[in-house]
């Protein structure tokens, strides 16, 4: 018996079939929405997104969800966990108090890995009631990716490591909008944590308030080796560090610039934030900044009634050969034991500039607004 095959298509167009196979294959592939109602459906969601070989967007609907919730990744791609929306997912009201991630009491709410390096967006949500023994008591993530933290309430977790109410570590670009952290509590962090290798952190309008930390940043530390970091209308607010045994430094924030990235504050608040140790010294009550050899701009911060047991009760501001510019700043009613009741800036070979600040009613032990072995 004869069979009969259909023509065989030209050398030409059988060519370009196979590039085309070969093209789609090497796209990315298409993006896969979650929505869940339930905190088994929300891990589900997490590990799906975690191997589906997709960008990936987990709608959550408004409720109360108990973690410990996980997502581990080995591939490249994004994940964004989004809280506020109706049931069915069609429609969403973005307000962090109607959707909440709690934490069990025994770890902490949520953890995000990358370790190929995706990129993470947690928008809209409550992290409340983590513990953690390490770092990130309310929300840990890390990946080489950009991270994106807005519009979140971040309050009442604790680690016994770093970033009480969150730890997050990025070689890319993080931004860090519009969030609360309040009355959390850890060993450096106490509300946020923050490390970047050669990135850029932008950290806008956020508030840190009564958050607490045993060693440094009150309400936040952020540590950055190369990287740029820029804060811009930030509050920090009755954030403390304290413990008996250990120097503390930078109630309001702690900000580390290691080799020559630079740091710029623009248009902050600091208030009521206090700096103190039993046995040891303690030092910026409103912030610590050190940037050995970058480059330190504050520009139209306010300080106000910010207390350190030593030096810098307003700010204390290092470098070694780097730049520190402060202009336009009010730094008012601050106070400290030692030197610098509003401001403490010490630059050992490097350079001191200052511009139109204002210096009002703060106290320290030699009895001065400002303190700089430069020019006192």
């Amino acid at each position: 018996m004869s069979r009969t095959f259909p023509p065989s298509p030209p050398r030409s167009a059988a060519l370009l079939s196979g590039a085309l196979a070969l093209f789609a294959l090497a796209q990315p592939a298409s993006a896969a929405d979650f929505c869940v109602a339930d905190a088994t459906a929300f891990q589900a969601a997490l590990n799906a997104a975690a191997a589906n070989v997709q960008a990936d967007t987990v709608k959550i609907v408004q409720g109360t969800y108990t973690g410990p919730f996980v997502y581990t990744s080995s591939e490249r791609y994004a994940l964004s966990v989004l809280g506020g929306y109706a049931a069915g997912c069609a429609t969403r009201t973005l307000d962090a108090a109607n959707t909440t991630l709690q934490g069990d009491g025994a770890d902490r709410v949520l953890g995000l890995t990358a370790t190929n390096g995706g990129a993470f967006t947690v928008e809209g949500v409550t992290i409340s009631g983590g513990v953690r023994t390490g770092d990130g008591g309310g929300l840990y993530a890390s990946t080489v990716s950009n991270i994106t933290l807005r519009d979140n309430l971040i309050q009442n977790n604790t680690a016994t490591g770093k970033g009480g109410g969150a730890y997050i570590a990025s070689e890319g670009t993080m931004y860090v909008e519009r969030n609360t952290f309040s009355t959390n509590g850890g060993n450096e962090g106490g509300g946020l944590y923050v490390f970047t290798d050669h990135g850029t952190l932008a950290m806008t309008s956020n508030a840190f308030a009564t958050n607490v930390s045993s060693r440094n940043g009150g309400g936040a530390t952020v540590i950055t080796y190369l990287g740029t970091i820029t804060l811009t209308e930030n509050s920090f607010d009755s954030n403390d560090t304290f413990t008996h045994i250990y120097p503390t430094y930078g109630a309001g924030i702690f900000l580390q610039v290691q080799s020559t990235g630079i740091a710029t504050f623009v248009g902050n608040t600091f208030s009521n934030n206090q700096a103190g140790s039993t046995y040891y010294g303690a030092y910026g009550g409103g912030a610590y900044v050190t940037a050995p050899t970058g480059a330190t701009i504050l520009t139209n911060n306010a300080f106000d009634m910010n207390s350190a047991k030593n030096n810098g009760g307003g700010a204390y501001v290092t470098v070694l050969s780097g730049a520190i510019t402060l202009s336009g700043n009010t730094v008012n009613a601050n106070s400290a034991g030692g030197g610098g009741g509003g401001a403490f800036v010490t630059a050992s070979t490097g350079t001191i500039t200052l511009v139109d600040n204002a210096f009002d009613i703060n106290t320290d032990l030699p009895e001065s607004d400002f303190f700089s072995p430069l020019t006192d």
